[in-house]
């Protein structure tokens, strides 16, 4: 990689990832909007282009003579579903169009999608990337079909599709809340039984998108992003406690309970003027009990292991919310 393009640059990913590239003295070039909030990426030597993904000739400049594109702009929390299929589906094929147009010679278009595309597994058993897809919400929806559309352009352009489990680390604003609560001395437990996830912290997210351009049997596959693999709810919240150093207390809260105050969530936001990520979608998606992925691909091809032990990755994040007041 030479000259790269990173779509979402602004973002908590994509500035993590434009922060890696740069000091790896590869060229980056950001796609952003004139109204984006650009505070992670002062001081980075960057070439800025505006544009947006909903609009293809806003896109041929960004393209243009780059190597490879990380295509990580997208939307996690919208108001309807064809706002989702907007941002994350068309907004996608928007971008392969102008890739097509202006630089059909692309070394690499690599598609950072969610586990969420997939839904979750079953008992025991990860969900693998050869399984079928349940996606749980309009969110995974739109992010499989982003996916689609990625995999139909495969002929033409060398592509990769990367599935990140849950993802923390400083900058995050959704993994945040939980770490409120728990500062408030409040580990929240949702409905009956043990729910299990797989996650990533961010460091190790960026080094395996970074692995997946250089990895030449990566291109044409899709492939799980993980590296702690199957971690209770419980387990996560104590640790973030032990982190804190709060004693706590459980706040139980059933499923049904969950959904109501989804819908007063929903409600505020919809009189501001706002989206929130506490809504009925997510709660389809909490709801689930084994949020797990198979990380054989991303062992195999990727060679990705986790560089940070998982309670280091908590300490790193939780000192950065502290340092930046958000905690």
């Amino acid at each position: 990689m030479k000259y790269v393009l990173v779509t979402g640059a602004n973002g908590f990913i994509g500035s993590h990832l434009v922060e890696k590239l740069v000091a790896q003295k590869i060229r980056v070039k950001c796609l952003v909007r004139k109204t984006s909030d650009l505070k992670w990426l002062n001081g980075l030597d960057v070439d800025l282009v505006y544009g947006d993904i909903t609009s293809i000739d806003s896109l041929e400049a960004a393209v243009k003579d780059v190597d490879t594109v990380f295509h990580i702009a997208g939307k996690t929390k919208a108001k309807t579903e064809e706002s989702f299929y907007i941002i994350n589906s068309t907004g996608t094929l928007n971008l392969l169009k102008a890739v097509i147009r202006s630089n059909p010679r692309i070394n690499r278009f690599i598609f950072i999608s969610s586990m969420a595309a997939s839904g979750p597994a079953t008992e025991n058993q990860p969900v693998k990337e050869t399984d079928k897809c349940f996606p749980m919400s309009y969110y995974g929806a739109s992010k499989l079909a982003a996916e689609e559309a990625v995999l139909a352009f495969s002929l033409k352009i060398p592509v990769t599709i990367l599935r990140p489990s849950v993802v923390f680390g400083p900058r995050d604003r959704d993994v945040f809340n939980v770490f409120k609560f728990v500062s408030k001395g409040l580990r929240p437990k949702f409905g009956f039984g043990r729910r299990v996830f797989s996650s990533i912290y961010i460091d190790d997210l960026v080094n395996g998108i970074i692995l997946s351009a250089h990895k030449k049997n990566a291109a044409g596959k899709t492939i799980f992003l993980s590296t702690y693999q199957m971690v209770s709810w419980t387990d996560f919240t104590r640790e973030i406690a032990d982190v804190l150093g709060k004693k706590t207390i459980t706040l139980f809260v059933p499923v049904t309970l969950a959904f109501i105050i989804s819908i007063f969530f929903e409600l505020a936001a919809f009189l501001k003027g706002r989206e929130t990520i506490i809504n009925r979608q997510k709660i389809l998606e909490m709801r689930q009990k084994y949020w797990v992925c198979d990380v054989s691909r991303s062992k195999n091809i990727l060679g990705l292991n986790p560089a940070v032990p998982m309670k280091k990755a908590i300490e790193n994040t939780a000192e950065w919310y502290k340092r930046e007041k958000w905690l």
